[in-house]
């Protein structure tokens, strides 16, 4: 627990200040405010959650133990503290304390007295007064009837000369209007905050594989917030993967992260008072000292679990007091190291996992390689009997197979086209090469998929034919469509049906092609005959889903071959529709957050931004074919809410949603003031039940948020640092 305050006593000792001055304007006489400690919160039978002190408790004194009381007073001494008494059975089981003689030689307090004499002495505090600046139902139940009981006393005790204050206001109206407003102290704070954030985003997306689990990512997020001197989250971490998105306050993070899924994590850390140990020039100066004594016997060694820092500072004779902070690079005062205190940055980003790379058209590319060889595994028993036919017969089933998947998929030809150009193609196969018959039943498409990524010498040459089709076929095509010009990645283009697609050439120097696209996956499906099953947002394995449905025993083997063919085709077409489908609606909330960020500046008011950031994403939920109709009309009927269904902002502090009016004096939307920091958090959530929505979308959830400091001259995006662009999400996840 800490014992000294975070910042220097004058910086609570001018807020607490201004906060008088402002009382005597609200309520001329004396006046006195009360401000409680967060109680004790127990979590089970006899353990305890980790304490937080209270917010306003603590931005005016800098306490953070339990069991205190504030009592400011505009006449006579300005704060009186009580807080527990120094106990040293106590302290052995539960942390050192302050104590009376601290609370005044360390918090600046003018009078202070054991919490055990609150009743003896609160109502000669608050006695005379005339207004009592105290918020009921904010903190404590439990204090609120103990301040009751204090006032009916001093009711009672009137002809003795007692007087209970007549008046009682809302402390909020000033604590939580100078809060609005950070200092430099605390904006120092916040942009710590931010950065153990970025750091805990970046290792996520680093590491989150399809396999993985919601949990592991949260473990890595906190271990960065700790292990880089934060307290910890500054609120409890959402690590939600595919359909767990579309739930806003998710906390499960307990499911596994799938292929094809995104990832919506929103955490931020909390800035900590820094340890002693986290002092980067004590770490440096003793790291040889530690090496040597971890080779020293073990009865030789300093050892006390209690304080680590402290042993390193033994192990090299001198006090951990005299290493630089490594938060906030000063030198420590006498009291202890400085220290940073509770500023809670906050950031969202949704992201597809590192090896679910297939937003952009190139990755597309390279994923079809590996994709096709995994596919044409599925053919025979062992992958080596795909080409035991000889090479030239292998070769021309292989390059067959791709061309089919090719020329049907991958330029996304409309579905009326699709299957008979597919049966064509798998007509001019010809028989299938002399092959041995299995000695069982085929083998099991996992068992083939894991095979199929192996480094056999057999699937080294499957893959290099393999890239060898694409070429060839893209050189056709190119030579079908030599007037085309384009980018070279996926494109989406429309404002609603048809989709234009712009597919890359793997064919240096060849143009890419465009080809229309009519109708959903499901609808190619139907026309290929097929099911292609839409799950939490994403095309569920349907090659094993479709090759199940068939009747193996009734079909030869060139039947078994087309309807395999068929169900990867279909199921190709669908995971590039689909994930089209994502990357737009990444895009609408991206642009809808910048839009937002870039209206941000002094004069402005989130009602505006927020309206702004509807229309965007209004207009964007129509492109997507989630909504119909006149914008405008959607707008006014609330109709986006079934899709985004909060507000695009709020104040960011001490507090993750921080304290301060949103309305201004006149009853208006309150508008921005430098020194005010605020999040912008749009997003779209299609619930995976949603059937009025496009089934490719359904459990799709995006947020994206940033945390936005007004300024003189504008704003400055204090996350910026945090991949926030499609582009360097995509880019952080393949790290």
């Amino acid at each position: 627990m800490a014992t000294t305050p975070a910042f220097s006593p004058e910086v609570f000792l001018a807020r607490r200040a201004e906060v008088l001055r402002r009382m005597r304007e609200m309520a001329p006489g004396r006046s006195v405010a009360v401000f409680p400690a967060t109680p004790v919160a127990t979590r089970n039978h006899d353990v305890e959650h980790p304490y937080r002190a209270d917010s306003d408790l603590f931005w005016l004194t800098g306490f953070e133990e339990p069991e205190a009381v504030a009592v400011l007073s505009t006449e006579g001494k300005p704060l009186t503290l009580f807080v527990r008494p120094r106990d040293r059975e106590r302290e052995v089981w539960t942390g050192r304390r302050a104590g009376v003689d601290g609370a005044t030689a360390a918090f600046g307090a003018d009078q202070a007295f054991t919490i055990d004499e609150l009743d003896k002495e609160l109502p000669a505090l608050l006695g005379s007064a005339g207004t009592l600046f105290y918020r009921l139902g904010a903190v404590d139940p439990a204090f609120d009837a103990r301040i009751a009981r204090t006032l009916q006393m001093l009711r009672m005790r009137s002809r003795a000369g007692a007087a209970a204050p007549p008046r009682l206001e809302d402390p909020g109206q000033i604590v939580h209007e100078l809060r609005l407003r950070k200092s430099p102290e605390e904006l120092r704070a916040l942009r710590k905050a931010v950065e153990l954030t970025r750091k805990a985003h970046l290792a996520a997306m680093a590491a989150g594989q399809p396999g993985s689990h919601e949990y592991e990512l949260q473990a890595l997020l906190e271990r960065e917030f700790r292990g880089g001197g934060g307290r910890g989250w500054g609120y409890y971490p959402i690590v939600a993967a595919g359909a767990n998105a579309t739930v806003l306050h998710y906390n499960d993070n307990s499911d596994p992260i799938r292929e094809g899924d995104l990832v919506l994590i929103d955490a931020g850390a909390e800035a900590a008072s820094c340890s002693r140990a986290c002092g980067t020039s004590l770490r440096r100066k003793c790291a040889a000292t530690t090496r040597r004594q971890r080779r020293a016997p073990p009865w030789t060694r300093v050892a006390s679990l209690d304080s680590p820092t402290s042993n390193r500072a033994a192990r090299c004779g001198r006090s951990s007091r005299t290493a630089t902070c490594g938060c906030c690079s000063s030198a420590p005062g006498p009291g202890g190291p400085p220290r940073l205190r509770g500023s809670a940055g906050r950031s969202r980003r949704t992201w597809p996992p590192s090896a679910s790379r297939r937003w952009r058209g190139n990755a597309c590319a390279r994923r079809a390689s590996s994709f096709l060889v995994d596919f044409a595994a599925t053919f025979a028993e062992f992958p080596r009997r795909l080409l035991a036919g000889g090479g030239q017969a292998g070769g021309s089933l292989v390059r067959s197979t791709i061309a089919l998947l090719i020329a049907a998929s991958a330029p996304q030809q409309p579905t009326t086209v699709i299957q008979p150009k597919a049966r064509a193609l798998i007509a001019d196969l010809g028989p299938p090469p002399a092959l041995p018959p299995p000695e069982g039943p085929v083998l099991p498409l996992p068992m083939a998929l894991t095979l199929a990524r192996t480094n056999s010498p057999d699937l080294k040459v499957l893959a290099e034919r393999v890239v060898q089709a694409r070429n060839d076929v893209s050189r056709a095509w190119a030579q079908l469509k030599p007037t085309l010009t384009g980018t070279g990645s996926y494109t989406h283009n429309s404002v609603g049906p048809p989709v234009f697609i712009a597919v890359p050439s793997t064919t240096p120097g060849a143009p890419p092609f465009i080809e229309t696209v009519e109708g959903s996956p499901n609808t190619v499906a139907g026309a290929l005959g097929l099911q292609v099953p839409i799950f939490n947002g994403r095309v569920f394995p349907a090659i094993a889903t479709a090759w199940q449905r068939v009747d193996v025993a009734r079909l030869d083997e060139a039947q078994q071959r087309q309807e395999l063919l068929l169900a990867v085709a279909s199921t190709y077409y669908s995971g590039v529709q689909l994930l089209e489908l994502a990357k737009v609606a990444f895009r609408t909330a991206e642009n809808t957050r910048d839009h937002a960020i870039a209206a941000a500046r002094p004069g402005e008011t989130l009602d505006a931004l927020h309206e702004g950031a509807v229309r965007i994403l209004t207009e964007g939920m129509v492109r997507l074919g989630l909504l119909a109709g006149d914008v405008d009309q959607l707008i006014k009927d609330n109709a986006y809410r079934r899709y985004y269904m909060h507000r695009t902002s709020h104040w960011l502090g001490l507090d993750v949603h921080d304290a301060g009016d949103y309305r201004g004096r006149d009853g208006g939307p309150r508008r921005l003031e430098p020194g005010m920091v605020f999040t912008v958090e749009p997003g779209l959530y299609v619930a995976p039940d949603d059937d009025k929505a496009p089934p490719e979308l359904r459990g799709v959830g995006i947020r994206i948020e940033d945390d936005i400091l007004v300024t003189e001259g504008g704003h400055q995006n204090l996350t910026a640092e945090i991949p926030r662009t499609l582009d360097a999400v995509e880019a952080a996840a393949r790290r």
